[in-house]
């Protein structure tokens, strides 16, 4: 009959009662349970997803003007985003490391590609926050924000600066104490950024 969801019927010998009763003849749809399940799971990824991304912007945001702040106040130039476009787009020619990344040829539309990049590794951060612990959105707490904060620092010193050419944790940098420092202050902003939007989140 091409019907996508359950349909009912009845005995032949309710009909006439059915028929008589004046608060029948009103539409009822079951949905399978399956079908809830499915549409149920669907929904809570997108939320996830919405949450992900609206949480990631926030922190990364919060990182963004912690690092201005110390710039206006130190000196202290925060990371260069072109660079870090850079190294995604030599990846695409099959290159990823470098001796020094300052001196790779540059890649098209770098300082837009950074922006954007810096910005969805937040998110994704964020996302890993909402799958490791699911109920944190509706109850935002300090600690497993600062846990993934903190702990996304592994992602610049095992990664992105031994691929720049700075050795692991900024070993190879003019000082590497000072890089370390800082790159701990610009992730535990960000962890920051995560509970300050999630608590403004959850109050929205």
């Amino acid at each position: 009959m091409g019907w996508t969801v359950p349909w009912y019927s009845v005995p032949e010998d309710s009909v006439d009662a059915l028929v008589a009763d004046p608060d029948a003849g009103f539409l009822v749809c079951y949905p399978r349970d399956g079908d809830a399940e499915e549409g149920a799971g669907m929904s809570r990824r997108r939320q996830w997803v919405g949450r992900s991304v609206l949480l990631g912007l926030g922190a990364t945001a919060t990182m963004d003007a912690g690092a201005e702040v110390v710039r206006r106040t130190t000196g202290v130039e925060p990371l260069d985003f072109r660079l870090l476009a850079r190294w995604i787009g030599h990846m695409g020619r099959g290159r990823f490391t470098h001796a020094s990344i300052a001196d790779a040829d540059p890649v098209s539309g770098e300082a837009r590609l950074g922006i954007v990049a810096h910005y969805s590794i937040g998110i994704g951060f964020a996302a890993l926050l909402l799958a490791w612990r699911p109920g944190w959105a509706e109850r935002p707490t300090l600690g497993p924000a600062m846990a993934i904060g903190l702990g996304s620092i592994a992602a610049p010193w095992l990664v992105m600066q031994p691929a720049f050419g700075l050795g692991v944790a900024a070993a190879k940098s003019p000082d590497p104490t000072a890089a370390r420092l800082r790159s701990l202050r610009t992730h535990a902003t960000y962890g920051l950024g995560l509970y300050l939007t999630g608590r403004a989140l959850n109050a929205a």
